[in-house]
Protein backbone atom coordinates (compact mmCIF):
# COMPACT_ATOMS: atom_id res chain seq x y z
CA UNK A 1 0.00 0.00 0.00
CA UNK A 2 2.67 2.75 1.20
CA UNK A 3 4.50 1.88 -1.82
CA UNK A 4 1.51 2.01 -4.51
CA UNK A 5 0.81 5.68 -2.42
CA UNK A 6 4.62 6.50 -2.87
CA UNK A 7 4.20 6.09 -6.98
CA UNK A 8 1.34 8.05 -6.74
CA UNK A 9 3.26 10.89 -4.96
CA UNK A 10 6.16 11.14 -7.20
CA UNK A 11 3.92 10.33 -10.87
CA UNK A 12 2.25 14.00 -9.25
CA UNK A 13 5.39 15.67 -8.94
CA UNK A 14 6.44 14.84 -12.73
CA UNK A 15 2.88 16.00 -13.92
CA UNK A 16 2.32 19.09 -12.03
CA UNK A 17 5.29 21.33 -13.31
CA UNK A 18 4.73 19.63 -17.18
CA UNK A 19 0.95 21.23 -16.85
CA UNK A 20 2.35 24.31 -15.11
CA UNK A 21 4.37 25.17 -17.69
CA UNK A 22 2.11 24.44 -20.51
CA UNK A 23 -0.76 26.94 -18.42
CA UNK A 24 2.45 29.58 -18.06
CA UNK A 25 3.67 28.65 -22.45
CA UNK A 26 -0.50 29.39 -22.97
CA UNK A 27 -0.54 33.13 -20.58
CA UNK A 28 1.99 34.44 -22.26
CA UNK A 29 1.20 33.84 -26.06
CA UNK A 30 -0.28 36.95 -26.83
CA UNK A 31 -1.75 36.69 -30.33
CA UNK A 32 -3.47 34.59 -31.69
CA UNK A 33 -5.11 32.98 -28.73
CA UNK A 34 -7.92 31.13 -30.30
CA UNK A 35 -9.74 31.43 -34.11
CA UNK A 36 -9.28 34.58 -36.09
CA UNK A 37 -11.68 36.13 -38.46
CA UNK A 38 -10.15 37.90 -41.51
CA UNK A 39 -13.20 39.93 -42.83
CA UNK A 40 -12.68 40.95 -46.30
CA UNK A 41 -15.10 43.96 -48.01
CA UNK A 42 -14.84 42.15 -51.52
CA UNK A 43 -16.29 39.13 -53.56
CA UNK A 44 -14.28 35.85 -53.60
CA UNK A 45 -11.94 35.69 -56.75
CA UNK A 46 -10.83 39.33 -56.55
CA UNK A 47 -7.15 40.62 -56.04
CA UNK A 48 -7.85 41.48 -52.67
CA UNK A 49 -9.67 38.31 -51.82
CA UNK A 50 -6.65 36.47 -53.00
CA UNK A 51 -4.03 38.16 -51.30
CA UNK A 52 -5.99 37.94 -48.11
CA UNK A 53 -6.20 34.25 -48.45
CA UNK A 54 -3.07 33.69 -48.82
CA UNK A 55 -2.04 35.76 -45.79
CA UNK A 56 -4.80 33.96 -43.88
CA UNK A 57 -3.25 30.48 -45.12
CA UNK A 58 0.38 31.16 -44.17
CA UNK A 59 -1.26 32.25 -40.41
CA UNK A 60 -2.57 29.09 -39.73
CA UNK A 61 0.25 27.60 -40.99
CA UNK A 62 2.80 29.40 -38.87
CA UNK A 63 0.16 29.98 -35.64
CA UNK A 64 -1.54 26.25 -34.99
CA UNK A 65 -4.92 28.69 -34.99
CA UNK A 66 -7.57 29.24 -37.22
CA UNK A 67 -7.99 31.76 -39.55
CA UNK A 68 -10.99 32.33 -41.16
CA UNK A 69 -11.57 34.36 -44.42
CA UNK A 70 -15.19 36.09 -44.57
CA UNK A 71 -16.19 37.99 -47.54
CA UNK A 72 -19.35 40.89 -47.02
CA UNK A 73 -19.70 43.46 -49.36
CA UNK A 74 -22.96 44.66 -47.65
CA UNK A 75 -23.41 47.81 -47.65
CA UNK A 76 -21.14 48.77 -50.55
CA UNK A 77 -18.32 47.65 -48.51
CA UNK A 78 -18.96 50.22 -45.99
CA UNK A 79 -20.63 47.23 -42.75
CA UNK A 80 -17.19 45.52 -42.39
CA UNK A 81 -15.89 48.76 -41.69
CA UNK A 82 -18.40 49.69 -39.62
CA UNK A 83 -18.07 46.33 -37.83
CA UNK A 84 -14.38 46.65 -37.61
CA UNK A 85 -14.90 49.55 -35.24
CA UNK A 86 -16.97 47.66 -32.97
CA UNK A 87 -14.38 44.85 -32.88
CA UNK A 88 -13.05 43.14 -30.11
CA UNK A 89 -9.17 44.75 -29.44
CA UNK A 90 -7.75 41.24 -28.77
CA UNK A 91 -6.70 40.63 -32.40
CA UNK A 92 -9.73 37.89 -33.34
CA UNK A 93 -11.71 40.10 -35.78
CA UNK A 94 -9.19 41.85 -38.07
CA UNK A 95 -10.54 43.49 -41.22
CA UNK A 96 -8.56 43.35 -44.41
CA UNK A 97 -8.65 46.06 -46.87
CA UNK A 98 -7.22 48.72 -48.51
CA UNK A 99 -7.74 52.30 -49.49
CA UNK A 100 -11.13 52.61 -50.27
CA UNK A 101 -12.43 52.80 -46.74
CA UNK A 102 -11.06 56.35 -47.21
CA UNK A 103 -12.85 56.75 -50.15
CA UNK A 104 -16.08 55.86 -48.49
CA UNK A 105 -15.40 58.31 -45.87
CA UNK A 106 -15.04 61.31 -47.92
CA UNK A 107 -18.24 60.23 -50.18
CA UNK A 108 -19.98 60.04 -47.66
CA UNK A 109 -21.10 56.42 -47.37
CA UNK A 110 -19.11 55.75 -43.90
CA UNK A 111 -19.87 58.35 -41.16
CA UNK A 112 -16.59 58.03 -39.51
CA UNK A 113 -13.41 58.38 -40.27
CA UNK A 114 -11.34 55.14 -40.65
CA UNK A 115 -7.99 57.19 -40.05
CA UNK A 116 -9.20 58.34 -36.63
CA UNK A 117 -11.38 55.41 -35.30
CA UNK A 118 -9.18 52.27 -36.49
CA UNK A 119 -5.96 50.69 -35.88
CA UNK A 120 -3.87 50.50 -38.63
CA UNK A 121 -1.82 47.05 -37.93
CA UNK A 122 0.62 47.26 -41.07
CA UNK A 123 0.61 47.04 -44.67
CA UNK A 124 0.96 44.05 -46.81
CA UNK A 125 1.83 44.97 -50.01
CA UNK A 126 0.30 46.43 -52.95
CA UNK A 127 -1.56 45.01 -55.54
CA UNK A 128 -0.04 45.36 -58.81
CA UNK A 129 -1.31 48.27 -61.46
CA UNK A 130 -4.78 47.46 -62.60
CA UNK A 131 -5.54 47.86 -66.51
CA UNK A 132 -8.72 49.28 -67.87
CA UNK A 133 -9.71 45.75 -70.30
CA UNK A 134 -12.29 45.32 -72.30
CA UNK A 135 -13.55 42.22 -74.39
CA UNK A 136 -11.45 41.56 -77.12
CA UNK A 137 -13.99 42.58 -79.80
CA UNK A 138 -14.35 46.22 -78.46
CA UNK A 139 -14.03 49.18 -81.05
CA UNK A 140 -10.90 50.09 -79.69
CA UNK A 141 -7.37 48.61 -79.14
CA UNK A 142 -5.62 50.55 -77.61
CA UNK A 143 -5.96 53.84 -75.09
CA UNK A 144 -5.70 56.32 -77.90
CA UNK A 145 -8.21 54.44 -79.83
CA UNK A 146 -10.49 54.11 -76.23
CA UNK A 147 -9.85 58.12 -75.51
CA UNK A 148 -10.95 59.19 -79.79
CA UNK A 149 -13.91 56.57 -79.37
CA UNK A 150 -15.21 58.17 -76.42
CA UNK A 151 -14.98 61.90 -77.36
CA UNK A 152 -16.84 60.68 -80.21
CA UNK A 153 -19.41 59.10 -78.66
CA UNK A 154 -19.93 60.39 -74.89
CA UNK A 155 -21.14 58.43 -72.59
CA UNK A 156 -21.73 55.39 -74.30
CA UNK A 157 -18.69 53.49 -73.01
CA UNK A 158 -19.89 51.78 -69.84
CA UNK A 159 -17.23 51.68 -66.69
CA UNK A 160 -17.59 48.96 -64.61
CA UNK A 161 -16.94 50.47 -61.21
CA UNK A 162 -17.19 49.92 -57.24
CA UNK A 163 -19.09 53.51 -56.01
CA UNK A 164 -17.17 55.09 -53.52
CA UNK A 165 -14.00 53.25 -54.35
CA UNK A 166 -10.80 53.26 -55.91
CA UNK A 167 -12.32 52.31 -59.33
CA UNK A 168 -14.34 55.40 -59.29
CA UNK A 169 -12.50 57.76 -58.32
CA UNK A 170 -9.21 56.66 -60.39
CA UNK A 171 -11.71 56.46 -63.45
CA UNK A 172 -13.55 59.49 -62.92
CA UNK A 173 -10.29 61.84 -62.19
CA UNK A 174 -8.92 60.09 -65.45
CA UNK A 175 -11.97 60.95 -67.82
CA UNK A 176 -11.85 64.42 -66.40
CA UNK A 177 -8.29 64.80 -67.03
CA UNK A 178 -8.42 63.30 -70.63
CA UNK A 179 -11.69 64.90 -71.32
CA UNK A 180 -14.09 62.56 -71.83
CA UNK A 181 -17.33 61.02 -70.68
CA UNK A 182 -18.06 57.84 -69.28
CA UNK A 183 -20.39 56.36 -67.80
CA UNK A 184 -19.80 54.56 -64.58
CA UNK A 185 -21.94 51.47 -63.43
CA UNK A 186 -22.05 50.48 -60.57
CA UNK A 187 -21.55 46.54 -60.79
CA UNK A 188 -19.99 45.14 -57.98
CA UNK A 189 -16.19 44.11 -57.60
CA UNK A 190 -13.47 42.85 -59.61
CA UNK A 191 -15.30 39.20 -60.15
CA UNK A 192 -18.39 40.90 -60.94
CA UNK A 193 -17.13 42.98 -63.82
CA UNK A 194 -15.52 40.19 -65.38
CA UNK A 195 -18.90 38.45 -65.99
CA UNK A 196 -20.36 41.72 -66.85
CA UNK A 197 -18.36 42.64 -69.68
CA UNK A 198 -18.66 38.75 -70.83
CA UNK A 199 -22.56 39.38 -70.60
CA UNK A 200 -22.27 42.91 -72.69
CA UNK A 201 -23.81 44.91 -69.48
CA UNK A 202 -20.72 46.71 -69.10
CA UNK A 203 -17.87 47.77 -71.94
CA UNK A 204 -14.68 48.34 -69.76
CA UNK A 205 -13.20 47.99 -65.74
CA UNK A 206 -9.56 48.17 -64.17
CA UNK A 207 -8.34 44.85 -63.49
CA UNK A 208 -5.72 43.24 -61.77
CA UNK A 209 -2.57 40.79 -63.98
CA UNK A 210 -3.39 38.10 -61.35
CA UNK A 211 -7.11 38.09 -62.35
CA UNK A 212 -6.94 39.49 -65.96
CA UNK A 213 -4.07 37.51 -67.18
CA UNK A 214 -6.13 34.27 -68.16
CA UNK A 215 -8.66 35.96 -70.20
CA UNK A 216 -6.23 38.02 -71.96
CA UNK A 217 -4.26 34.60 -72.92
CA UNK A 218 -7.07 32.70 -74.13
CA UNK A 219 -8.38 35.89 -76.10
CA UNK A 220 -11.51 36.88 -74.46
CA UNK A 221 -9.92 40.16 -73.19
CA UNK A 222 -7.64 42.98 -74.44
CA UNK A 223 -5.97 45.33 -71.99
CA UNK A 224 -6.44 48.55 -72.92
CA UNK A 225 -4.47 51.33 -70.11
CA UNK A 226 -2.11 50.66 -67.31
CA UNK A 227 -3.82 52.44 -64.29
CA UNK A 228 -0.02 53.78 -63.35
CA UNK A 229 2.25 56.70 -64.16
CA UNK A 230 4.85 54.65 -66.04
CA UNK A 231 4.83 50.89 -68.13
CA UNK A 232 4.71 48.27 -66.16
CA UNK A 233 7.16 45.81 -67.81
CA UNK A 234 6.16 42.88 -65.76
CA UNK A 235 2.73 43.16 -66.13
CA UNK A 236 1.76 45.35 -68.38
CA UNK A 237 4.25 45.36 -71.29
CA UNK A 238 3.66 47.76 -74.53
CA UNK A 239 0.32 48.62 -72.64
CA UNK A 240 -0.43 52.32 -72.38
CA UNK A 241 -0.66 54.21 -69.12
CA UNK A 242 -3.15 56.88 -67.46
CA UNK A 243 0.20 58.78 -66.73
CA UNK A 244 1.08 58.44 -70.49
CA UNK A 245 -1.96 59.49 -71.67
CA UNK A 246 -2.72 62.49 -68.84
CA UNK A 247 -4.24 60.93 -66.38
CA UNK A 248 -3.19 62.83 -62.74
CA UNK A 249 -5.06 61.48 -60.52
CA UNK A 250 -3.11 58.06 -59.89
CA UNK A 251 -2.48 55.94 -56.68
CA UNK A 252 -0.49 52.27 -55.23
CA UNK A 253 -3.46 50.23 -54.26
CA UNK A 254 -1.74 49.26 -50.42
CA UNK A 255 -3.59 46.67 -48.62
CA UNK A 256 -3.49 46.99 -44.81
CA UNK A 257 -4.89 44.93 -41.79
CA UNK A 258 -6.92 47.17 -39.81
CA UNK A 259 -8.33 46.51 -35.75
CA UNK A 260 -10.52 48.65 -34.08
CA UNK A 261 -9.59 51.97 -32.38
CA UNK A 262 -7.56 51.81 -29.03
CA UNK A 263 -6.44 48.07 -29.89
CA UNK A 264 -4.35 46.35 -27.32
CA UNK A 265 -0.52 47.19 -27.82
CA UNK A 266 0.78 44.06 -27.49
CA UNK A 267 -1.33 42.61 -29.78
CA UNK A 268 -0.73 44.82 -32.59
CA UNK A 269 3.31 44.23 -31.96
CA UNK A 270 2.11 40.15 -32.12
CA UNK A 271 0.70 40.98 -35.43
CA UNK A 272 3.37 42.91 -36.78
CA UNK A 273 5.84 40.27 -35.92
CA UNK A 274 4.22 37.20 -37.32
CA UNK A 275 3.64 39.70 -40.54
CA UNK A 276 7.27 40.11 -40.71
CA UNK A 277 8.21 36.58 -40.67
CA UNK A 278 6.07 36.20 -44.31
CA UNK A 279 8.50 39.29 -45.79
CA UNK A 280 11.36 36.80 -44.53
CA UNK A 281 10.13 33.95 -45.68
CA UNK A 282 11.74 33.33 -48.89
CA UNK A 283 8.22 30.38 -50.24
CA UNK A 284 5.70 33.17 -48.77
CA UNK A 285 7.39 35.61 -50.72
CA UNK A 286 7.73 33.36 -53.98
CA UNK A 287 4.05 32.35 -53.60
CA UNK A 288 3.13 35.96 -52.99
CA UNK A 289 4.62 37.53 -55.73
CA UNK A 290 3.49 34.45 -58.22
CA UNK A 291 -0.10 34.55 -57.62
CA UNK A 292 -0.75 39.02 -57.10
CA UNK A 293 2.06 39.65 -60.16
CA UNK A 294 3.96 41.77 -57.43
CA UNK A 295 6.55 41.96 -55.36
CA UNK A 296 5.73 41.62 -51.13
CA UNK A 297 6.21 45.08 -49.18
CA UNK A 298 6.05 44.90 -45.28
CA UNK A 299 5.27 47.96 -43.40
CA UNK A 300 5.27 47.98 -39.59
CA UNK A 301 1.94 49.93 -37.84
CA UNK A 302 4.34 52.97 -37.42
CA UNK A 303 5.09 53.00 -41.38
CA UNK A 304 2.10 51.95 -42.22
CA UNK A 305 -0.26 54.48 -40.23
CA UNK A 306 1.70 56.96 -41.58
CA UNK A 307 0.88 55.85 -45.33
CA UNK A 308 -2.91 55.31 -44.67
CA UNK A 309 -2.54 58.91 -43.88
CA UNK A 310 -0.96 59.89 -46.82
CA UNK A 311 -3.43 58.16 -48.75
CA UNK A 312 -6.41 60.18 -46.83
CA UNK A 313 -4.99 63.81 -47.91
CA UNK A 314 -4.79 61.82 -51.60
CA UNK A 315 -8.03 60.37 -51.18
CA UNK A 316 -9.79 63.68 -49.90
CA UNK A 317 -8.22 65.23 -53.10
CA UNK A 318 -9.58 62.98 -55.42
CA UNK A 319 -12.98 63.37 -53.35
CA UNK A 320 -12.98 66.77 -54.33
CA UNK A 321 -12.49 66.73 -57.87
CA UNK A 322 -15.70 64.79 -58.25
CA UNK A 323 -17.34 66.94 -56.33
CA UNK A 324 -18.21 66.05 -53.37
CA UNK A 325 -18.23 68.08 -50.11
CA UNK A 326 -14.96 67.47 -48.18
CA UNK A 327 -15.53 70.48 -46.29
CA UNK A 328 -14.63 70.08 -42.41
CA UNK A 329 -13.40 66.48 -43.15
Amino acid sequence: MMKKLLALVLAAAMVLPVSAAAVQADTEKVWPKNTVTLTVPASPGGGTDTAARIFADYLQKTTGEAFNVVNDTTGGNTVAVQNARRAKTDGSEILFFHVSTLMNYYQGKLDFNPAEELTVICSLGTQASGALCASADAPYKTGEELIAYAKENPGKIRAGVTMGGNSQAMLQCFADDVGIELTLVDAGNEADWITAIMAGTIDVAFLTPATASQYIESGKFQALIAGCEEEDTTNWPGIQTMGELGGKNIWVLEMYMFGPKDMDEDVVNAICETMEGFAADEEANATYETTMKNAFTFKNHEDATASYLEKAEIAKNMSAAMGFDVSGK
